[in-house]
């Protein structure tokens, strides 16, 4: 990352300020009842079922694979209206799927869009887990130059 601020910071005069904003967030908190998957055991490979038509399934082993999950990292597909952040404390490996209905609609432009109409819900009932809307402090960053390259 130092090298990729340092060649942004000499191509294109990119000079950036962090600061910290109230930004509108899930929090990702264990539901009444606690967590509904085991936790696996040294060695043991978690078993999942396949992904029915229709439903959207993925497969974790830690908070960070769910979490990465929720907040499509590499292309998971699956996307919410705002960042997800963890607080359910749960540091181990786990066997868990979190599986919900997908609908995938077209707007009027003829953008294709899926929707998970039962997400809130599937993760309560499937992981024991629930989404909260609150704010959280976040690092934001400025950009207070920005230039033209110059022709190489």
């Amino acid at each position: 990352m130092g090298m990729l601020r340092s060649a942004l910071a000499d191509r294109f005069q990119l000079k950036l300020r962090q600061e910290s904003r109230d930004l509108p967030v899930y929090a990702l908190e264990v539901a009444a009842g606690g967590p509904k998957f085991k936790e696996l055991k040294p060695g043991e490979v978690p078993q999942h079922e396949k992904e029915p038509a229709g439903v959207f399934a993925r497969n974790a082993t830690s908070m960070t694979d769910l979490m990465n999950t929720l907040n499509n990292v590499f292309g998971a597909r699956l996307s919410l209206d705002r960042p997800v952040v963890d607080r359910t404390h749960l540091t181990g490996r786990y066997n868990m799927q979190l599986r919900t209905d997908m609908e995938t609609q077209t707007d009027d432009s003829g953008h294709r869009t899926t929707q998970f109409p039962n997400l809130f819900h599937d993760m309560q009932s499937e992981l024991g887990l629930k989404l909260v809307p609150t704010r959280v402090s976040m690092p934001y960053f400025v950009v207070e130059h920005a230039a033209a390259p110059a022709p190489n």
